[in-house]
């Protein structure tokens, strides 16, 4: 059965594959009342080959810093199986 693991970038054990489809999930650490739990779908990327820093790339065209993320909310991740239209 598949369950939530952390996002650590830093550990190949610990991250999705790069190309790999899986849903994100952002969990704000703050105790705000507007802050909220989202889900976001895609694969990490490369911007630059010449670097090893990865990008979460959604479907729509978006791009996020999961590192950026990760100083303010707490990153899990799930695989999920590609689907077609």
């Amino acid at each position: 059965m598949k369950r939530w693991r952390e996002l650590d970038l830093r550990k190949i054990e610990t991250r999705p594959e790069e190309g790999q489809l899986f849903v994100m999930r952002i969990e704000p650490k703050s105790e705000s009342p507007f802050a909220r739990v989202e889900h976001r779908v895609g694969t990490l990327k490369k911007a630059d080959p010449r670097s090893d820093k990865l990008w979460f790339a959604e479907g729509t065209g978006s791009v996020l810093d999961p590192a950026k993320l990760k100083e303010r909310n707490k990153l899990y991740w799930i695989e999920v199986e590609p689907f077609d239209a």
